[in-house]
């Protein structure tokens, strides 16, 4: 099965002088599930931003099979909402 995106030996983070995670080996294929679990300032909102493409890779690869797949993505927080008039329907 073709991996949907491939990191090898990637080095992820916002600064190459401190990097938050290093030598990530991953691969997702299609149809699978990724959960992420561990204590905060692990790395996991790191390696979602950089699965996302929001952040580039410090160094090694992360590669994306073309074109590139569309990746749901749902945050423990929601952004906050706008002053104007509310999403949310209420059902009487």
């Amino acid at each position: 099965m073709d991996d949907l995106v491939r990191f090898e030996d990637a080095a992820l983070g916002y600064d190459a002088a401190a990097p938050v995670l290093q030598h990530v080996d991953l691969s997702l294929v299609e149809g699978e599930f990724l959960g992420l679990v561990g204590p905060n300032g692990s790395g996991k909102t790191t390696l979602v931003k950089t699965l996302l493409g929001a952040l580039e890779p410090l160094s090694g690869r992360v590669s994306w099979k073309e074109p590139r797949p569309a990746i749901g993505y749902v945050a423990q927080e929601r952004p906050p909402m706008s002053s104007g008039p509310s999403p949310w329907r209420t059902w009487s």
